[in-house]
């Protein structure tokens, strides 16, 4: 009789350890969810809290990217760009991965944070940089066509 009953409550009790294990959400990997993790990433980035980022980085990434490496990257970047203004959002979705920008900008210049996620919506890559110059397009009606024979005429 103590066999069975000890054989129930070790059947109880596994049941409640594996009813009581918490697993985290799945979110889906959208454009929309792409961009709302992008915006808290780069929001904890200008509000100095760095802490707030490593739950959204993936396994392989956490042990990459470490709060002092955060720290470090953002202030070294951003040391000489004075106030923060404003940010834009780009996602750009590839045959082989998802990438998130954000485009910082401050009063002296602009950081872009490029972030990259796996399947499991997690961050797997993150960069900050300087975004490339953006060149604005001329306007081509200044300026007409004509044939030119360029050579020697024998």
């Amino acid at each position: 009789m103590l066999k069975k009953i000890s054989k129930v409550l070790l059947l109880c009790a596994l049941v409640l350890v594996t009813g009581c294990t918490k697993k985290e959400p799945v979110i889906e990997l959208t454009d929309e969810n792409i961009k709302a993790i992008s915006v808290e990433v780069a929001d904890a980035f200008v509000n100095s809290e760095f802490k707030n980022i490593p739950q959204y980085l993936s396994k392989e990434a956490k042990e990459e990217i470490t709060l002092q490496n955060l720290t470090q990257s953002w202030n070294k970047v951003t040391e000489n760009l004075g106030s923060y203004q404003t940010m834009k959002i780009d996602v750009h979705r590839l045959a082989d991965r998802d990438l998130g920008y954000v485009y910082m900008t401050f009063k002296s210049g602009t950081v872009k944070l490029s972030l990259s996620f796996n399947q499991e919506m997690k961050i797997k890559g993150m960069y900050l940089n300087y975004p490339s110059k953006i060149v604005e397009a001329v306007n081509t009606d200044e300026y007409t066509e004509q044939n030119v024979l360029v050579g020697v005429d024998e």
